[in-house]
């Protein structure tokens, strides 16, 4: 299985999943590669330090809304005051 090297965000506890719910120490630890752990990095909970042996991966891309639509001016409307 996969593994990658996590370490807890600033300020963050987090424990690992099992029996006695060790917590990640600051400086890191590695760490299945599962749904769990990638939840947790998603959140901000975790930061990802990358895979054993390779580079620190990428952030993930920041989430942005879509420019409000012109002819509402980003107002939702009912069809009775569009006409």
């Amino acid at each position: 299985m996969a593994t990658i090297k996590v370490r807890p965000a600033d300020g963050a506890r987090v424990v690992q999943p099992g029996p006695g719910g060790m917590p990640i120490p600051a400086d890191g630890i590695e760490v299945p590669d599962t749904a769990y752990y990638r939840r947790l990095i998603l959140t901000g909970d975790l930061i990802d330090l990358g895979a054993a042996g390779d580079a620190p991966a990428p952030a993930a891309a920041e989430v942005t809304s879509p420019a409000p639509a012109p002819e509402t001016g980003g107002r939702r409307t009912t069809r009775a005051q569009q006409e």
